[in-house]
């Protein structure tokens, strides 16, 4: 991708490749047999998913607007919503798993309470990393809806 100076973007923040995650959960999930565990799971790859969606959408909004060029539509606004909407489902998801674990360390769920408190912590973990993304985009969608609308009003 060329840079701008002026913008950065958020090829910068904690993305990451989700297959070694993915493949822990996939093994807890053979475990997972109680209902807030199975919901726990389900959780967690929705999450996975959201972010993998977002990612995408992503690259789809910088190809709609390289950076340096303007566009009227969609706009820079509109191009990232979908990164957004998705990202902030990822982080509502992750929330989910954390309180479905310690739901289940409530009723003993048969898993070893250090693992269900271990997984709790990297549920938080994943939302914060997941936030950090989602600031990112933002920031990076009003850095050029502003360079935007500046070569707009330029051409006028």
């Amino acid at each position: 991708m060329s840079t701008h100076p002026d913008i950065p973007t958020a090829d910068y923040a904690p993305w990451m490749p989700l297959e070694g995650l993915i493949q822990q959960w996939a093994a807890f999930a053979q475990e997972a047999t109680t209902p807030f565990l199975s919901k726990a799971v389900s959780a967690a790859f929705a999450a996975f998913s959201y972010e993998q969606e977002a990612l995408a959408f992503y690259h789809e909004a910088q190809t709609q607007h390289p950076l340096g060029t303007t566009s009227y539509w969609p706009s820079v606004l509109e191009a990232y919503e979908p990164t957004l909407d998705d990202l902030e489902r990822a982080i509502k998801e992750w929330t989910a798993v954390a309180y479905a674990l310690r739901s289940a360390a409530f009723g003993r769920d048969g898993v070893c309470l250090h693992t269900l408190g271990s997984l709790v912590t990297d549920a938080f973990t994943e939302r914060q990393r997941v936030s950090r993304i989602l600031l990112a985009v933002r920031a990076e969608q009003q850095q050029r809806y502003q360079q935007e609308k500046r070569q707009g009003e330029t051409r006028l």
